[in-house]
């Protein structure tokens, strides 16, 4: 869930009677305080969490192809030790995906998502 909808999650785990959650954050320190909020939320309503996504890690400079880290907030992977979830893995930032939302174009069938869903997969720890 967006950071800010605490409702939303609340009102899901309360309804449905299926409900897992996969976590997806970035490693920025506010992202995660929401995230943290949202997991322990989870955790008292005991609502299965499958495991941690970290979004938008690395990006690929143009220039030199050189795969760099974008936030230098606090190592996902500890955190996912600390809370004793699973660390799936993370998601690149792919300026491509941003100038296709910025135009307000569906991104699920571009060259681009499959690539970054494809990475994902081969690196996810499930």
């Amino acid at each position: 869930m967006p950071p800010g909808t605490g409702d939303a999650h609340i009102t899901l785990g309360q309804s449905v009677s299926s409900v897992q959650a996969v976590l997806v954050s970035t490693s920025q320190p506010i992202a995660l305080e929401d995230t943290i909020r949202c997991l322990k939320t989870f955790k008292k309503m005991d609502v299965p969490i499958l495991g941690m996504i970290e979004n938008m890690k690395t990006f690929v400079c143009p220039a030199c192809k050189t795969e760099l880290d974008i936030f230098s907030g606090e190592n996902m992977e500890g955190l996912c030790q600390k809370e004793n979830i699973p660390y799936l893995g993370s998601l690149p930032l792919d300026p491509a995906i941003i100038q296709m939302t910025n135009q307000g174009k569906a991104i699920d069938q571009n060259v681009s998502f499959e690539r970054i869903m494809n990475r994902f997969l081969e690196t996810a720890h499930i």
